[in-house]
């Protein structure tokens, strides 16, 4: 199974939020270890992140779509309440306003920070 098939697996999906809800919980406890675990998290469920980059508060969302188009280098802090989207359903919204459907999905970009 290929890192980005994980996230549809609703097995896989429950297995990263009991992760999840461990490695926060540690951040009560250890910052420093709540963000190692946290990065090997993102890491293995296919992030492309620098294990030694800097904090990312447990309340950021990532889109989930592909978590392999987000990179995060080193020493990059993510505050609270970010939310990183990698998609742009915009153009679908806009041209089903005006009962042109268009087919296919949104545009996807990758993430670089």
């Amino acid at each position: 199974m290929r890192k980005q098939d994980l996230k549809h697996n609703k097995w896989n999906k429950l297995i990263y939020k009991v992760k999840w809800l461990y490695i926060r919980t540690i951040k009560i406890f250890s910052e420093s270890r709540y963000i190692y675990l946290y990065h090997k998290l993102l890491h293995c469920y296919g992030m492309n992140i620098e294990l030694d980059s800097g904090y990312i508060d447990p309340t950021v969302y990532f889109d989930n779509y592909d978590y392999s188009i987000i990179t995060i280098g080193k020493n990059v802090t993510i505050s609270k309440e970010v939310l990183m989207l990698t998609h742009d359903f915009s153009i679908n919204s806009a041209l089903h306003s005006i009962d042109k459907n268009k087919k296919g999905g949104g545009i996807f970009y990758p993430l670089f920070l």
